[in-house]
């Protein structure tokens, strides 16, 4: 018996090797739709990018919203932020004032950000706006219809929701986004006055 179990790992051990030696996956394979734009701030003083694309907004119609991620070099899932509500009848190379998740009217850009655990797929602490002494801004600065370009600018103070929980003892109590830009791939039929 003993003599069956060696022959059968001897057979199964180059297997499982040869089957963990594939080939690479690629990044933008794993980043999926967030390979289609870039985003960049100053977060806390230091320099920050994520990587980011446009999808519909599910809540309210007619609207999009940019969804960003900020992966490790393993490609987890280390950041999640998002920019909701924004208006594809009405955008204009204008400031618009963003308001907490929380708040849900059909007319005010709203924003949400969160740590992410584990391998990419576990929510770690949620972070709010905070509104009173700060500017909460996003701002859509250029848009060029050949190649679908939509570029803009943000500025965004956060802190970890009130009645959350914390997750992570050591996460940042306050995180703050100034300079940031962003550059991204619009959606067929996108429209910037």
């Amino acid at each position: 018996m003993r003599l069956n179990n060696i022959l059968m790992m001897m057979f199964l051990l180059p297997l499982a090797l040869v089957q963990g030696c594939g080939e690479d996956v690629e990044p933008e394979d794993v980043l999926g739709q967030y390979a289609e734009g870039t985003i960049t701030a100053t977060r806390n003083g230091e320099p920050w990018n994520a990587n980011c694309f446009i999808g519909e907004g599910v809540r309210f119609p007619n609207t999009y919203a940019l969804l960003v991620s900020r992966f490790n070099e393993q490609l987890f899932r280390r950041e999640s932020f998002t920019f909701f509500q924004l208006l594809n009848d009405r955008l204009r190379k204008e400031v618009y004032r963003m308001v907490t998740v929380s708040e849900r009217t059909a007319d005010t850009v709203r924003a949400s950000y969160n740590t992410v655990l584990d391998d990419g797929d576990v929510i770690g602490d949620f972070y709010d706006i905070v509104r009173e002494g700060n500017e909460n801004w996003i701002q859509f600065t250029e848009y060029d219809p050949a190649t679908r370009r939509l570029r803009g600018r943000f500025e965004i103070h956060l802190e970890v929701a009130e009645d959350e929980v914390r997750i992570e003892p050591d996460a940042e109590p306050a995180i703050d986004f100034v300079d940031g830009t962003f550059d991204v791939l619009a959606p067929e039929g996108f429209t910037l006055e």
